[in-house]
C-alpha cells in the first residue's frame, strides 16, 4: 500500500498534467504506467477509439443476490385476521 498509492498518483500526474504543464524533473520516465485503459474517443491525436467498459445494469452493480434491493417489487402485506 505505502507503494501502490505513489505510484497511482504519479501515473495520475504524468496522464493528466504533465501534457498541459511539462514537469521539470521526471520522477522514474522507464517506469510503465499501471493504469490499464478502459474508454478513449477516436482522434488522430490519440489513436482509434477503445471501449472495454461493460454495460450497467443492476446485474453488475449487485452480484450478490441477497444485497440486491428490490427495486419496483410490490410487498406482500398480510392482512391481520379479526381476533375472535
Amino acid at each position: 500500500m505505502k507503494i501502490v498509492v505513489p505510484e497511482m498518483i504519479n501515473d495520475m500526474v504524468k496522464i493528466v498534467i504533465d501534457p498541459v504543464i511539462p514537469p521539470k524533473d521526471e520522477y522514474e520516465p522507464d517506469r510503465e504506467n499501471s493504469f490499464e485503459l478502459i474508454y478513449r474517443d477516436a482522434s488522430q491525436k490519440h489513436g482509434p477509439a477503445v471501449n472495454v467498459r461493460r454495460p450497467y445494469s443492476h446485474e453488475l452493480i449487485y452480484p450478490i443476490p441477497s444485497l440486491k434491493p428490490l427495486i419496483g417489487v410490490k410487498k406482500v402485506v398480510r392482512e391481520s385476521l379479526p381476533k375472535a
